[in-house]
This record gives structure tokens, C-alpha cells and sequence, in this order.
């Protein structure tokens, strides 16, 4: 591979590069975004019983028969190949002057200017003043296979944008990933015949050598049910517990006897991969933890993919280095074919951690201002986005934008037509704890990265958002006013239809909030959250007249998932099922866990199937309603319940 020395020749880098790099000044902790929802379920949850994880975990020693190719814990080395000297200007990127060269040596010399103290970031004025410490798819289906026809049951944010998940299946079987008798992972398979159902195959997931940690593995599943593709993420100790993500393309078109064919790796913690049109879309922020890079070694930093025991650096004059920047991670957004051949690839560094994908689009964010150690601050809070379009095959950054205010998780963003729609919460510091100061609505266009419209602090003052769906030109958003045992929230509808006049309703103040909201058939919207400390409760909106109406409620105790992928969701059939966790009843027994299915029929909700004393995991546990049967994961078996 060609050397490329205009990387690590930190030390004749010319002062001003680094004069010029402006990191933002402040301290961060991108957990803290959560601390608003956090405080608020901790008072719920803390009322239950603690569950033990089923699936994941934190499996111990490796296989040694792991997946062919070079062994996950050693590194082929190497230099990155690429072209001498600073990139030219890409014809119609716009934010070519971001790429490589001076840019990409002075964020390197930024880079290492970072000491790991504390939060591990040095202020500005550090910065300022030179104190920069001693740091130097869904796969396309191949042939016949008879496995039947893939059936759509996970609940996808986008349309047409498939979603991996511990649960796939066709019309003759299910493909679940579920727990292994040695405390790790395997996809099974079973059929799908009701009473009858059965496991027919197993593919135990392999520890990666180096890899003791690991976090839960997901999948696609092909059209016919020949292929899964497995992605997997875990840490490498002995390469300084960085994290990799391994893609798996197994062949299951014998069910009896499943096969990898091929697998890759990439550095980096998965964040998000979806699969739509034949190619796979994998998005990985890197961390890490080394404090003194070695920058002779390119290895340390740059991003990779290995596969066959060929490890491929991303070229460095393909990296985007916005001059802003606030911590050492960067994303990498990859295009991989059914065969898992890497199509294009891209880089940012100082985003990472959570991205939204539409048919077209990659939107990645990353907020700032939320400082733990300056409670009692009024703080500038807000959130920067990065959009790349795919739509050519190929990675291409579109926009830069930044809103006011933070993004609490992808189902707070929407790319439609052209346009970028976005709900954030505003936040203050009140002596140790973080309170809402309210909650607006940003759509932004993307081919000029102008501000179109915008609704600011459409909520009672001191609520933030909890929920929020986009339905089209429609859009749901539920927030709350929280305080010790008194929930209360509106919910509100926006008519995004035109973006000069954008009308809204809501319910007025209502008992309780929706940590999910769901959209169904005929207007309905269902949200699932809590009424109180004790009770939590589905209800169904409906919008009628000038307003948001409450038709029917359904109450149960016992923590809930918030993940859309954990429910039932069948709008053909009205049903919505979930899991309920343990807690202690009136007598103080304790109630292991149920699952619910409910029936939605016009403006009535009713329970018409429970099962009770589950031993489960709500946030891992999988269900799907299917002629007349209700199947229900387990940690190493299926539950098959008949409902009439």
C-alpha cells in the first residue's frame, strides 16, 4: 500500500492549521441526552423487579473454528492506499473544502491534543491558550430454496427500509436469534405449523477471537428464506476493548444444516443497518480509548473493513473533518452488496452514535450543550446534523445543518421530499437535575440548507417531548410534564401538508404519557407509556373536530418495552400485543410477567388472549400472530399459544 506521510508528520504540521481548528467549547457526555427520560422512568421502573437479560450478554471464550478469514483480534497491518498529498475538489460536492490534506492533518493534530481526563476533553480556552498536553439487506435471493416467502413482522420507521431484528420468518418458518447453551447466542429456526411447530436448525453466532464482550446480534432475511445475514458487534481486548461490527452471510436453504458462506468486518460499534433494494446500509462509530496515538500507525485511527484476511483502509482524502468538532469518534457509512462487497464507504469525524435512514437518505446527529458539571447553567443547547444521500449507489454528504434544541432518538426526524423534519427538546439546568424547558418543530430543505419552517415552543412551558411519529404529512408528538407521582401530557397532531400554513390539535392535558406512539389504520393512533408510578396503560387517540379525542384506554403494571420491534402491531387485524415485566400485586406476590394481545375495534380496545407467568426479557422478547396462533420467543425454544 502506498505511504502517505502528510498524516503523521504531526510535528511539521504548521502551527496555524491548529490555530484554526476550533473545537467546541465544552465538556460532554452523549448519555446525558437520555437523562430527561431516564429520571422520569426510573421512578417506574425502579417499582419493579429487576429481569435478567435472555439474549446478548456477555458470553465467555471463543471459538476457535470462528468465521473464515484473518482471526478478529489481530490486525494485518499496513498502510492506507490513496492518492499523495491533499485531495482535489470532488465535481458537485459542495463540502469538498471538508475533506482531506491541511484539513484532515490539523484535525489529526486537534486529535491529539485531547487529553483523557475526566471526561476525557479539554475546554476551548485550553485549547486557545496551546495547553495541549502530552498526547501526541436484506440479500437478494439466490435460488429456489422452497423456504417460503419472506412475511414482513418487524416494525420498520420507513417504509420500504427493512430493519434488522432478532425475529424474521416466511410462510413455513421462523428465523429467531435467541440464547445458546453456552451462554452466547444462535440463530434457530423452526417451523411454522402451530401445535406442531418445531425447531428443524441451529447456527450457533461464534465468540470472535479477542472478543469477550459482545453486545446482541440482529438480522435480515432473504425474500425466499435461502439467506440471513447476521451482524454482530463485540469488543477486542487485546486491541485496546475497541469495538468491531462482523456481517455474516449464512446460507439456509437447508434449514437442517445452515452454512456461513462469507463474512466482513468493520470497525466500530454498529449504530444502525437497514436493508432496501438489494444492498445493505451498515452505519459504525468508532471510539478510541488510546490517549497517545501513535500516529506513524494508521491502524489506531483510521477507519477499516477486513475480509479474507485483507484488512481495506478507508482513503484518508475521503474523510469529512468538519472544522468544528467536540469529541475523538467518527462514523463510517457503508454500501454493501448482497454478497457483502463494499460498494462506497464514508467518514465524519466528530458525529457518531445515532443516525435516521429514509429511502434516500442517511441523517446523522449528534447534539451538544448538555454539561453534567455545570448544573444551575443556562447552556446552549443543540444538535448538529450530517445528510448523506444514497440514492446513486454511492455516500454523498448533502447538507450540514444545525437545530436548536436535542434530538432524543431517530423516531424524532423525517426526510420527506427533499425536506428535512425534525422535533427537538429544550433543556435547563435546575440545582442536580435536568428539566425540560419545551419542545419545536424545524423542517429544513436540504438542497440549500436553508430553514423552511418552524414551530418553537409549541408545548406547556417545562414539557418535553416523549413520543414522536411521523405519518407521511402527518405527524404524532406526545409530550409530558413529569413530577414524582404525577404524569400529565398532551398529545398533538400537525398537518404538514403545507408548510406556509401548518396546522395543529391535541388532546389538552391529559393523565399519564406515551413513550411509544403507533400509527394504525383510520386516523387511530395508539400510544403505550404510563399513567403513574405504579400503573402503565395503552390508549388509543383519534383526531375528531378540532381536537385529539381519548376513545379507549387499556391499564397493566409491569415495566414495558419501549421498542416498536418488541409489539404486535397487525393493523389488517386491529391486534396490539406486548409483554408486561414482573411486579409485586396488592398482597405484595409477586407476578412473574404477562403478555397481552389486544384487540382494537373501532373505538374499543379489548384484551382477548393473555399469557401469564412469563419469564422474559420485555425489550427481547418477539411475538407474531399468525392463522389462528400466537408465537411468543423464549430464550432457547418458541411458545405456541392457539388463539380463537
Amino acid at each position: 500500500m502506498k505511504e502517505k506521510n502528510i498524516l503523521f508528520a504531526i510535528s511539521d504540521i504548521d502551527e496555524k492549521y491548529i490555530e484554526d481548528a476550533r473545537p467546541r467549547g465544552r465538556r460532554r457526555r452523549a448519555i446525558v441526552k437520555y437523562l430527561t427520560v431516564a429520571a422520569s422512568l426510573a421512578i417506574v421502573i425502579g417499582l419493579s423487579v429487576g429481569m435478567l437479560a435472555v439474549f446478548g450478554g456477555t458470553p465467555g471464550g471463543s471459538y476457535d473454528d470462528g468465521p473464515s478469514g484473518s482471526d478478529e483480534g489481530e490486525s494485518s497491518g499496513g498502510e492506507p492506499s490513496g492518492p499523495q498529498g491533499p485531495s482535489a475538489e470532488i465535481p458537485g460536492d459542495r463540502y469538498s473544502e471538508y475533506y482531506a490534506g491541511q484539513n484532515y492533518s490539523r484535525l489529526m493534530a486537534i486529535l491529539g491534543s485531547f487529553d483523557r481526563d475526566g471526561d476525557g476533553y479539554y475546554l476551548q480556552e485550553d485549547v486557545e491558550s496551546g495547553d495541549f498536553g502530552t498526547g501526541t439487506v436484506k440479500p437478494e435471493s439466490g435460488s429456489a430454496s422452497g423456504n417460503g416467502s419472506f412475511i414482513g413482522v418487524t416494525e420498520n420507521q420507513v417504509e420500504g427500509v427493512e430493519e434488522p431484528d432478532i425475529f424474521k420468518m416466511t410462510d413455513k418458518y421462523i428465523f429467531r436469534i435467541g440464547g445458546a447453551k453456552d451462554g452466547g447466542e444462535a440463530l434457530r429456526i423452526y417451523t411454522l405449523d402451530g401445535d406442531a411447530s418445531t425447531q428443524v436448525g441451529e447456527y450457533p453466532i461464534p465468540h470472535f477471537k479477542g472478543g469477550k464482550y459482545s453486545v446482541g446480534a440482529d438480522m435480515f432475511l432473504s425474500d425466499d428464506g435461502s439467506t440471513a445475514t447476521l451482524i454482530k458487534t463485540y469488543c477486542v481486548e487485546n486491541e485496546g476493548y475497541t469495538y468491531k461490527t462482523t456481517l455474516m452471510l449464512i446460507d439456509v436453504s437447508d434449514v437442517s444444516s445452515p452454512s456461513l458462506v462469507k463474512h466482513i468486518t468493520v470497525n466500530g460499534i454498529c449504530d444502525f443497518a437497514r436493508s432496501t433494494e438489494g444492498k445493505i446500509l451498515l452505519g459504525t462509530t468508532f471510539l478510541s480509548v488510546l490517549h497517545g496515538y501513535d500516529w506513524s500507525n494508521s491502524e489506531e485511527y483510521l477507519p477499516y473493513w477486513e475480509c479474507e484476511g485483507e484488512r481495506v483502509y478507508s482513503d484518508p482524502d475521503d474523510i469529512i473533518c468538519p472544522d468544528e468538532i467536540y469529541k475523538r469518534e467518527y462514523s463510517s457509512f457503508y454500501i454493501l452488496d448482497e454478497k457483502l462487497n463494499v460498494l462506497s464507504d464514508k467518514t465524519l469525524f466528530g458525529y457518531g452514535g445515532s443516525s435516521y435512514v429514509s429511502e434516500s437518505k442517511i441523517v446523522t446527529y449528534v447534539g451538544y450543550g448538555m454539561e453534567h458539571f455545570r448544573l444551575g447553567d443556562e447552556t446552549e443547547i443543540k444538535t448538529d446534523f450530517a445528510v448523506l444521500d444514497y440514492s446513486s449507489g454511492s455516500l454523498n454528504v448533502e447538507s450540514l445543518l444545525t437545530a436548536e434544541g436535542w434530538v432524543d432518538d431517530r423516531f424524532f426526524i423525517d426526510e420527506s421530499d427533499g425536506y428535512l423534519r425534525v422535533v427537538t427538546n429544550d433543556y435547563y439546568y435546575h440545582g442536580f437535575s435536568v428539566s425540560a424547558r419545551n419542545t419545536s418543530l424545524y423542517i429544513f430543505k436540504l438542497d440549500n440548507c436553508s430553514l423552511r419552517a418552524k414551530i418553537e415552543d409549541f408545548a406547556p412551558e417545562g414539557e418535553a417531548a416523549m413520543s414522536v411519529r411521523f405519518e407521511g404529512d402527518n405527524l404524532y408528538v406526545c409530550t409530558a410534564l413529569i413530577r414524582f407521582n404525577y404524569f400529565s401530557d398532551p398529545v398533538y397532531f400537525f398537518d404538514l401538508s403545507d408548510y406556509d400554513n401548518i396546522t395543529q390539535v391535541n388532546t389538552g392535558v391529559i393523565e399519564g404519557f406515551s413513550s411509544a406512539l403507533i400509527t394504525y389504520n383510520d386516523g387511530y393512533l395508539i400510544g403505550i407509556g404510563s399513567l403513574d408510578t405504579e400503573t402503565n396503560k395503552v390508549s388509543v387517540y383519534k383526531r375528531e373536530g378540532e381536537g385529539v379525542v381519548t376513545v379507549a384506554e387499556y391499564f397493566f403494571r409491569g415495566v414495558h418495552s419501549t421498542d416498536r420491534k418488541a409489539f404486535i402491531i397487525d393493523k389488517e387485524r386491529g391486534l396490539f400485543g406486548f409483554a408486561s415485566g414482573a411486579y409485586f400485586d396488592e398482597n405484595n406476590n409477586l407476578i412473574i410477567g404477562l403478555y397481552h394481545l389486544l384487540k382494537l375495534d373501532g373505538d374499543s380496545l379489548t384484551e382477548i388472549y393473555t399469557v401469564e407467568e412469563l419469564n422474559h426479557n420485555v425489550s427481547s422478547l418477539r411475538s407474531v400472530y399468525y392463522d389462528g396462533y400466537l408465537y411468543i420467543t423464549k430464550n432457547m425454544d418458541i411458545l405456541v399459544e392457539r388463539v380463537e
